[in-house]
């Protein structure tokens, strides 16, 4: 279910949001750097190689944070010329402690709901035999990037169309490294059957 939801989270940040992004937009200006989107596209495309022996592995997972954290510093490095200038005077609101606060307790909320989802999809899974990629892939895939929804909408509404790519193109990124970090802790198994060649 967590190898589904993770992979098929980038399924759906990169083809139905960003999709759905630069068709309300109409049009998404980029840098158009082929040397800035190989190294993305080649580490999204990272799980499918290291699933294709039928397992996740520890060394494996460790090589996808690893390059996770080279990504970031290439992108860090590249970018670092465009920063806004550090030296300007920032101040601290005074709503962040409560902001600190909400964001908290949201976490506490969210932590219990997903255990309660856990408990019912794992009754589910063996009530009907479904397959838990597939579970993962389709239902919580499109369900935990709900967040991500409702950047494409507020960017929309605002017009702000360049912010879009940026958050959407993160949480994908993202996904093969928390791959990595729970195949770290405990290895996946993975079965390679229709629905996995179709996905890839």
């Amino acid at each position: 279910v967590a190898l589904g939801n993770l992979m098929g989270g980038v399924l759906v940040l990169i083809g139905l949001l960003i999709g759905s992004s630069i068709l309300m937009n109409r049009s998404i200006k980029t840098d158009g750097a082929i040397s800035h989107i190989f190294p993305i596209l080649a580490y999204l495309f990272v799980p499918f190689i290291f699933t294709l022996d039928g397992s996740i592995s520890r060394f494996d997972g460790l090589l996808m944070m690893l390059w996770y954290g080279w990504v970031l510093w290439y992108f860090f490095d590249v970018h670092h010329a465009h920063n806004i200038d550090s030296d300007a005077p920032r101040t601290l609101d005074k709503q962040f402690p409560r902001d600190c606060a909400s964001v908290f307790i949201g976490m506490i909320i969210i932590l219990l709901i997903s255990n309660m989802i856990i408990r019912l999809s794992e009754v589910a899974l063996a009530q009907f035999n479904l397959s838990g990629f597939a579970v993962g892939f389709i239902v919580f895939a499109l369900g935990t990037n709900i967040p991500e929804l409702s950047i494409v909408i507020r960017s929309w509404k605002t017009k702000a169309k360049e912010l879009t790519i940026s958050p959407l193109i993160g949480s994908a990124l993202a996904n093969p490294f928390l791959i990595g970090f729970f195949a770290f802790l405990k290895p996946f198994a993975v079965t390679k059957n229709l629905f996995y060649y179709d996905f890839f």
